[in-house]
């Protein structure tokens, strides 16, 4: 029997994204941007990235209502994420078989 406690205000979330590419091409300016949630708030210091391609970043957080750098700009909110945001730049994965993670964690309001 499993046991589910609801998530409750003060309680930390951690998500991760994972990412794997496939194909016989490496894919260029691969890049991330998910959405804080309503509801929570971003907790400092807590991206990792890890296994980014050639030329990537270790993420960064885009405070509420902050405009994106114009490079995330199609892919993260119009621009300009009402909550915040993680970006990131994870470069160029090599072709076949490259695999990671964009982590971070939220503070339920």
């Amino acid at each position: 029997t499993r046991l589910e406690t609801p998530v409750q205000s003060g309680d930390i979330v951690e998500y991760t994204i994972y990412f794997q590419s496939e194909g016989q091409e490496a894919l260029q300016n691969v890049r991330v941007c998910d959405l804080i949630p309503d509801g929570t708030t971003f907790v400092n210091g807590s991206i990792t990235v890890n296994r980014g391609g050639t030329g990537s970043d270790n993420g960064v957080f885009s405070s509420p209502l902050t405009p994106v750098p114009a490079e995330f700009q199609n892919i993260c909110a119009n621009g300009t994420p009402t909550n915040g945001a993680v970006i990131t730049n994870l470069g160029t994965l090599p072709a076949g078989g490259q695999f990671g993670f964009v982590r971070f964690r939220v503070r339920i309001n």
